[in-house]
């Protein structure tokens, strides 16, 4: 996370990528089933970016959300998402509260 300190709309910003050539680890193929492996690496960066975004570890967000992005505390979050060729790229946004 990156928390800039000389702009006057302070915000919280996070990133995360994966390939999407590489394997759904098996324990999450089985409880988070998706039809193909882009759209697993592309649900997971979110769930990471927004779990970063709100300081939540992921394996309880996991639990309480499944695979979905957009619900709970995400909703206080803005995120993007770009496949380039076999990289899944996810990065967000989300105001800071003290701010």
């Amino acid at each position: 996370m990156w928390l800039p300190k000389a702009t006057p709309f302070r915000a919280q910003i996070a990133v995360d990528a994966e390939t999407t050539g590489q394997p759904m680890p098996s324990a999450m193929a089985r409880r988070y089933p998706v039809d193909t492996t882009s759209t697993f690496w592309q649900c997971w960066t979110e769930v990471e970016v927004v779990c970063k975004l709100t300081n939540r570890p992921v394996l309880l967000w996991l639990a309480e959300y499944g695979l979905d992005a957009r619900r709970g505390p995400a909703r206080a979050c803005t995120v993007i998402t770009e496949i380039r060729d076999d990289l899944v790229i996810t990065w967000g946004v989300r105001a800071n509260r003290d701010s």
